[in-house]
């Protein structure tokens, strides 16, 4: 599981993740949407945030997602798969993913 203190966003290469039970998520036109259903805070997403938002979503992780986002925009896996790592550290921290790290 997620360790509150982590800060190492590359760590989290080969986590897998999930949106806990309480958060939903929804695309529109210039922004996605997150909603926690515990606390009923809406969270705003930027356009490539909500991107690598539902590929993470989708992937089940960063390594995985990270890959099918290259390959789709042409962009570097490595540069891609930090961008998501930092995201899931950053939505880890305030509740609105579950990220669980394989121990090595």
């Amino acid at each position: 599981m997620f360790a509150a203190g982590q800060t190492d966003p590359a760590a989290l290469r080969g986590a897998t993740v999930s949106l806990p039970a309480s958060v939903v998520f929804r695309a529109l036109a210039a922004e996605t949407v997150m909603l926690d259903l515990r606390t009923g805070r809406y969270h705003h997403l930027e356009p490539r945030t909500g991107e690598l938002l539902e590929a993470l979503t989708q992937a089940g992780g960063p390594a995985l997602a990270a890959r099918r986002l290259a390959a789709r925009t042409g962009e570097a896996v490595g540069a891609v798969e930090a961008e998501l790592c930092a995201l899931c550290l950053s939505l880890a921290q305030r509740g609105l993913l579950d990220v669980r790290v394989v121990a090595a």
